[in-house]
C-alpha cells in the first residue's frame, strides 16, 4: 500500500519524517519489551548480583515467587530478596480468551463471595515486596511489617482440565505451609483468599478453607475470609502478592480490612455454621486470648492446577502506635495566637497558599498546623480555634469563613465544623483544666461496632478489649470483644441477634467497662485530664477505675459479676422500668399511692424513671397518664436501683469483698450520695454494696459537680444520653457538654470534633498521639504553593499510536503534519513533509 502511494523509496522518508516523535531505538530496547527480562532490568538498574529470574505459575505466579524467595533466604544464598509481581498484559488477545472461556464479570464488578458474584473483573498491577531474614531485619534498624512464618505449594494433579479448581489440590499446599509455620491453622485471624469472583472458584476455595481449618478444630465465625480483588480487581500474576500487601497491612495496623461489594454471602460457601466469615466492614482485630499473636493466611492459584499458600504473623517486638492507615476521613487543625489579628493572618495566608495550587495532603498541613499551635499554646494565654475539616477544599472554605468571622467579630456557627474560644476563653490554662467533668454512661448506651472507628485507629481501646478478652476468658460462649465488634451482619435478623447478644447485662456491662475505660486512657495520651469524674449507674464502675480506685482488671471481673448478679436475680422477674417526662417531685407524688413502684433516676428536671413489678408500673402508667404525664417502658433487665434487685446485691457483695480498693486521684462523685465518694476502702465498699439499690441521683450529682467548679462535661462512651441531661440540668448557665461518639457523626471525625472543641475551651490537647506512625512531614506554610510544586522528571512510560508517542504523564499532542482522517488528506500532508527529500509522483 505505502508503495503504490508514495512510490519507491518512501518508506525511508515516512521514517525521517516520524524522527523525534518517537523515543530512540537502542541496544536495551528489543530487551526492554521481553516480560522475561523483568527481573534483569532491574537487578542492572539497582547493581543486585543475586539470582534473577521471571517466575510463570500463571495467577500463583508472585505467590511462587514468594515461595522461591523465602527458600533463598533460608538457604542463606542471599541476605535480601526483591519478589513481586508485575502485570500490564491486558492486550485484546486476553481479553478475547478471558471472554471464550466465560471467565469474565457481565457485570464488570469482582464480588467475591458474593451470592450474586459473576465473574473476574480483569486489572494490572505491579506489587513488591522487600523480604530479609527476621534477625538480619531486627540488626538493620528495617521497618518490619510482618514475618513470613511459612509457604506451601502443590499441584492439583490428575484433574478434570487445566481450569477447574480442585480441593484436594488447595488443601495440600495449606497443609504444607502450617507444618512449616509450626502453628494450627485454627489461630489465623484473617485469610486472604484468592477470590477471584467465579462463581465455581469461590465456592470451591471456600468448602476447602472451610473443611480444612474444621479439622484443624478453628471455632465458629473466628476467622475473617476476604479477597483484594474485590477492590483492584485480579491483577494475575501479581495478585499474590498483593494479597500479601493487605495481609501484611493488615497486621502492623491491626485492622481487618473489608471486602467489597458483599451483599449476601455465597450460601453454597458454607459461610456463618463454619469458621469463616465474610469480612464486609473494616474492624479492629483484637487479639483474642488464646493467641499467641495476630496471623493471617494468603492463597494464590493459577492455571494448570498450581496452588500456593504464605503464613503471616505479626510483628510485636517493637509494636507500632498503629492507627489504621494513615488516610482518615478528616483531620484536626488547632491554631492558638494571643491576637486575634494574628490570628486572621495566620489563616488568610494559609487559605491564599491553598488556594494558589499547593500539592499537599491534609494530615501534612494538619501536623505543621497543630506542632506549631502547641509551642505557642505553651506560652499560655492565646486565643483557641479549632477546625475539622475532610479535604483541602473544606478546610480552606472552613479557614476562609473563620478569617472573616473573627475579623469583624462575628458568632462562628459551631455546627459548621469551626470552634472558637473567642475573648471571653483565655483563662488560665490551670483554671480551665480544673474545670473539666469527665461522666461515663451506663447500661443501655452500648450498641454493636460502638467506638468500632476510634478502636481500629487507637491502641488504648483495642489493648483495653484484650485485657477485658483475657481477664474474662471462659466467662461467655465466645470472646468479650466480638460481641462488642460482632461480624458483619447480612439480614435483620441476624443483627437483631447481636442486639440482643449485647443487651444481655452479663455482656453490657463488661463491654462498655473496656470500651469507656479505653477511651478515657486515650484522652489521657491527649492530655485530656479531668479534675472529676462521675458515672451514672454502672458507669460509676467505670468512674471509679478511671480516678485509680479500681485497677482494669479489678473492673473487668466486678462488671462480670454484677451483669450476672442481675441476671440470675431477672431470671425470677425482677420487674422492669418505665422512664417518664416530668420532674421528679411531680412524679414522686402521683406515684405514691401505687404498690411497688419507686424512683429509680432522677436524671434531669425533664426526665423521672420509675422501676418495680410489671403490675406495678402498668398501674403508674395509667395513673401518670391521668396526670398528664407520658410514660414509656424501657427494655430493662430488671427494676435496676429498687428494692426489687436486693438479692442481686447480697450476690453482688462477695465479689466486691475480693476487689481490693485505693484512695482516689481524682474527686468521684457518687450516684447514690451526689457528693464525693470518701476515702477508705470500707467506706468505698459500703456505698458500692448499696449503689445497685439506690436511687440514681443524677441531676444533683452534676450540680454538685457544678458547685465544685465544673464547667466543661466530656461523655467518654458510646452514644451521647448523658450529654443530653447535663444541658437539660444545667439549661441558662455557662458550660459545655462534649460527646465523643454522638450518634450519626461517625468515629474518628466525632473524636476530633470533641477535642477542637474542648481547645476552643482552652484546654490544650495533645495533638502528637494523632500523627504518630502516619508518615507525616513538616511543611513552610507560608511557602507551600513554590514548595510544592512536582519536579520535572524523564519520562519512563510512553503512549504511542500509529502517528505519535507522547510520555503518559501529559496530554495527547496534535501533530498537524500527520494527524490526518482521509487518504486524500494523507497525501497532501505526505507531499509536504517529505517534498524537501524526493518529488512525489502522481497516483494512479
Amino acid at each position: 500500500a505505502l508503495s503504490n502511494l508514495f512510490g519507491g523509496g518512501t518508506s525511508d522518508h515516512l521514517l525521517d519524517a516520524s524522527a523525534g516523535f518517537y523515543p530512540d531505538w537502542t541496544e536495551d530496547s528489543f530487551a526492554g519489551i521481553l516480560p522475561n527480562v523483568t527481573a534483569g532490568r532491574v537487578a542492572n538498574r539497582f547493581d543486585f548480583g543475586g539470582m534473577n529470574s521471571v517466575v510463570d505459575a500463571a495467577c500463583g505466579s508472585s505467590l511462587a515467587a514468594l515461595h522461591i524467595a523465602v527458600r533463598e533466604l533460608e538457604s542463606r544464598a542471599t541476605d535480601m530478596v526483591i519478589a513481586g509481581g508485575a502485570d500490564n498484559t491486558n492486550t485484546s488477545f486476553s481479553f478475547v480468551a478471558f471472554s471464550k472461556t466465560h471467565a469474565l464479570s457481565p457485570t464488570g464488578a469482582c464480588r467475591t463471595f458474593d451470592s450474586s458474584a459473576d465473574g473476574i473483573a480483569i486489572s494490572e498491577g505491579v506489587v513488591m515486596l522487600v523480604l530479609k531474614r527476621l534477625e538480619d531485619a531486627e540488626r538493620d534498624g528495617d521497618r518490619v511489617y510482618a514475618v513470613i512464618r511459612g509457604t506451601g505449594a502443590s499441584s492439583d494433579g490428575k484433574a478434570k482440565g487445566l481450569t477447574a479448581p480442585r480441593p484436594e489440590g488447595q488443601t495440600l499446599a495449606l497443609q504444607r505451609a502450617y507444618e512449616g509455620a509450626g502453628f494450627s491453622a485454627a489461630t489465623l485471624g484473617l485469610l486472604e483468599a484468592h477470590g477471584t469472583g467465579t462463581v465455581v472458584g469461590d465456592r470451591t476455595e471456600a468448602q476447602a478453607l472451610t473443611s480444612f481449618l474444621t479439622d484443624a478444630g478453628a471455632r465458629p465465625s473466628s476467622i475473617a475470609i476476604g479477597s483484594a480483588k474485590s477492590v483492584v480487581g485480579h491483577t494475575k500474576a501479581a495478585a499474590g502478592a498483593a494479597g500479601v500487601v493487605k495481609a501484611a497491612l493488615a497486621l502492623y495496623h491491626k485492622v481487618l480490612p473489608p471486602t467489597a461489594g458483599v451483599i449476601q454471602p455465597n450460601p453454597a460457601a458454607g459461610f456463618g455454621s463454619g469458621p469463616l466469615y465474610v469480612n464486609s466492614e473494616a474492624r479492629p482485630w483484637v487479639r483474642s486470648a488464646s493467641q499467641v499473636a495476630r496471623r493471617a493466611g494468603v492463597s494464590a492459584f493459577g492455571f494448570g492446577g498450581t496452588n500456593f499458600h504464605a503464613v503471616l504473623e505479626e510483628y510485636d517486638a517493637v509494636a507500632p502506635a498503629a492507627p489504621g492507615g494513615d488516610e482518615w476521613p478528616a483531620e484536626l487543625f488547632l491554631w492558638a495566637e494571643p491576637e486575634a489579628g494574628d490570628l486572621t493572618r495566620q489563616l488568610s495566608s494559609l487559605a491564599e497558599e491553598l488556594s494558589s495550587g499547593a500539592r499537599v495532603s491534609l494530615r501534612d498541613v494538619a501536623f505543621t498546623v497543630c506542632e506549631q499551635s502547641a509551642t505557642k499554646r505553651s506560652n499560655g494565654g492565646c486565643l483557641q480555634l479549632g477546625i475539622v475539616a475532610t479535604s483541602i477544599d473544606d478546610l480552606t472554605a472552613k479557614i476562609t469563613h473563620a478569617a472573616a468571622a473573627i475579623a469583624s467579630g462575628s458568632a462562628i456557627d459551631a455546627r459548621s465544623g469551626v470552634f472558637y474560644g473567642g475573648e471571653t476563653r483565655t483563662t488560665d490554662q490551670i483554671a480551665v483544666a480544673k474545670s473539666v467533668a469527665v461522666v461515663f454512661p451506663g447500661q443501655g448506651s452500648q450498641y454493636p461496632d460502638m467506638l468500632r472507628d476510634i478502636t481500629m485507629r487507637f491502641a488504648p481501646l483495642r489493648e483495653a478489649f484484650e485485657q477485658a478478652d483475657l481477664v474474662l476468658e471462659g466467662c461467655f460462649p465466645q470472646a468479650l470483644s466480638s460481641y462488642a465488634f460482632p461480624p458483619p451482619a447480612f439480614t435483620d435478623e441476624a443483627r437483631q441477634v447481636q442486639r440482643l447478644a449485647l443487651t444481655d447485662t452479663r455482656v453490657a456491662q463488661p463491654a462498655l467497662g473496656a470500651g469507656e475505660i479505653g477511651l478515657f486512657k486515650l484522652l489521657a495520651r491527649l492530655d485530656v485530664r479531668p479534675s472529676m469524674v462521675a458515672g451514672h449507674s454502672y458507669g460509676e464502675y467505670v468512674a471509679l477505675c478511671a480516678a485509680g480506685v479500681i485497677d482494669e482488671v479489678s473492673l473487668a471481673r466486678i462488671s462480670e459479676a454484677r451483669g450476672r448478679a442481675i441476671a440470675e436475680c431477672s431470671a425470677g422477674n425482677a420487674g422492669t422500668m418505665a422512664a417518664v417526662g416530668g420532674n421528679h417531685a411531680d412524679v414522686r407524688r402521683i406515684i405514691a399511692s401505687v404498690p411497688d413502684v419507686w424512683i429509680a433516676n432522677i436524671n434531669s428536671p425533664g426526665q423521672t424513671i420509675i422501676a418495680g413489678t410489671e403490675k406495678g408500673i402498668d398501674s403508674a402508667a395509667a395513673v401518670l397518664e391521668r396526670s398528664g404525664l407520658a410514660s414509656t417502658r424501657i427494655a430493662v433487665a430488671c427494676a435496676f436501683h429498687s428494692p426489687l434487685v436486693a438479692s442481686a446485691r447480697s450476690r453482688l457483695a462477695d465479689a466486691l469483698d475480693s476487689i481490693q480498693f485505693a484512695d482516689s486521684r481524682i474527686p468521684v462523685y457518687s450516684n447514690s450520695s451526689a457528693a464525693r465518694y470518701p476515702d477508705g476502702a470500707a467506706a468505698i465498699s459500703r456505698l458500692l454494696n448499696d449503689h445497685l439499690t439506690s436511687p440514681v441521683q443524677f441531676l444533683a450529682e452534676i450540680e454538685a459537680m457544678y458547685e465544685a467548679g465544673a464547667r466543661i462535661f466530656v461523655e467518654v462512651g458510646p452514644r451521647a444520653v448523658l450529654t443530653g441531661l447535663i444541658r437539660q440540668i444545667l439549661d441558662g448557665r455557662p458550660f459545655e457538654a462534649i460527646a465523643i461518639d454522638p450518634p450519626g457523626a461517625g468515629g474518628v471525625t466525632s473524636l476530633l470534633t470533641a477535642l477542637a472543641q474542648l481547645s476552643a475551651c482552652g484546654v490544650a490537647v495533645n495533638t502528637a498521639p494523632l500523627f504518630s506512625n502516619r508518615g507525616v512531614r513538616r511543611l513552610n506554610l507560608k511557602q507551600l504553593a513554590s514548595e510544592t510544586k512536582q519536579p520535572k522528571v524523564s519520562p519512563t512510560t510512553w503512549m504511542v499510536d500509529p502517528a505519535r508517542a507522547w510520555p503518559a504523564s501529559e496530554k495527547r499532542p496534535e501533530h498537524k503534519s500527520l494527524a490526518v482522517r482521509s487518504w486524500a488528506e494523507r497525501k497532501t500532508a505526505t507531499s509536504t513533509a517529505l517534498s524537501a527529500h524526493a518529488p512525489i509522483p502522481p497516483s494512479g
